[in-house]
């Protein structure tokens, strides 16, 4: 029982011994390990901050005991938060090693961060405000609308160099774009629409809106369509009593590639030929004394088979009035 009693104690001696010795080994062993943290850069509680960039990946050298390290590594998996000053401008972070050894998520694993690549770097902070704007709709040219509405406010942020640049009171817009236009019959109509900036007020990417979109309410009387005809007659407007004196000749009696811009209704009768444009050019008697060689159309306007008709919008080649050429000569009357 005395030599049992020995080589138990003697086990349990060598047992402690053996655990004492390979924990003081497992403390003292260092290792060097690399691995890939995520920084997103966070600003203070109060107010609202653009942050640019706001994350950034770093590549870190770190050291320490084996169970340290997997605790890092363990760590950074998930985004580490590294607090910034609320300060608007631009921020230098110098030594990155050290600000990150500094925060208690990573110092508190007992790793030492021995390098980052990049070892520095720079984030842009600007405050943001908040504007209220008024909403404006904007409808395609050509369509004949009544009692447009937008019955809501909404609030425009961005940073706050930005909102100095802005107008006041506010105006953003609610643009409907044509081809939602065109597929609508006349009524009341409610369309929901993206708001945005004024272009003429210039770019701004970091503007939100609250709410993004907006109802636009209003009534569409009649649509306008645009129609290319192929030849349109000219036509001349003179006075009657100059007929027995003046001869009027046009050397070309037809405009070609005409875009014409009318209601729907008459763009359809066109299309099926059921009227005609001319192209109407105003002589005065002084412009056949003068033997004008060269006036522009007065206006342009539409004859249906049914005697209806209208003045519409014409051009050529983005011209409203193009000039046609005369030859005016005068009769000679006979002496009684």
């Amino acid at each position: 029982m005395k030599w049992r009693g020995i080589d138990i104690l003697t086990i349990i001696i060598v047992t402690v011994v053996t655990i004492l010795i390979w924990l003081i080994a497992e403390v003292n062993t260092r290792e060097t390990a690399t691995m890939t943290a995520t920084i997103e850069f966070t600003p203070p509680g109060k107010g609202e901050f653009l942050v640019m960039p706001k994350k950034i990946n770093v590549e870190l050298n770190a050291e320490g005991p084996p169970k340290v390290i997997q605790k890092l590594n363990r760590r950074l998996r998930d985004v580490i938060e590294f607090p910034i000053s609320g300060q608007g401008g631009l921020q230098k972070i110098d030594d990155l090693p050290t600000a990150l050894m500094e925060l208690e998520s990573i110092r508190t694993t007992g790793a030492s961060i021995l390098s980052a690549d990049p070892n520095n770097t720079e984030v842009q902070v600007e405050e943001l405000v908040t504007r209220t704007a008024t909403v404006r709709a904007l409808l395609p040219a050509g369509s004949t609308v009544e009692n447009v509405q937008v019955n809501q406010d909404i609030e425009v942020t961005l940073p706050a160099t930005d909102a100095a640049r802005l107008p006041q009171p506010l105006i953003v817009d609610a643009e409907i774009d044509q081809s939602v236009v065109e597929q609508l019959v006349p009524g009341l109509h409610t369309i929901e629409e993206t708001v945005r900036l004024p272009r003429d007020l210039g770019i701004f990417d970091s503007a939100t809106f609250s709410p993004p979109k907006v109802e636009v309410t209003f009534r569409l009387v009649s649509r306008v369509k645009t129609i290319a005809v192929e030849r349109v007659r000219v036509q001349i407007n003179s006075a009657p009593e100059d007929f027995g004196e003046y001869l009027v000749k046009l050397p070309e009696q037809f405009l070609h590639d005409v875009q014409v811009e009318a209601n729907e209704d008459i763009v359809a009768k066109l299309e099926k030929a059921e009227c005609q444009v001319f192209a109407v050019v105003y002589l005065s008697t002084s412009d056949k004394e003068r033997g004008l060689e060269r006036k522009p159309v007065a206006y342009f306007t539409v004859l249906c088979r049914d005697g209806t008709g209208e003045v519409v919008n014409a051009t050529v080649d983005g011209e409203a009035h193009p000039e046609i050429s005369l030859e005016i000569t005068s009769r000679e009357v006979p002496v009684e």
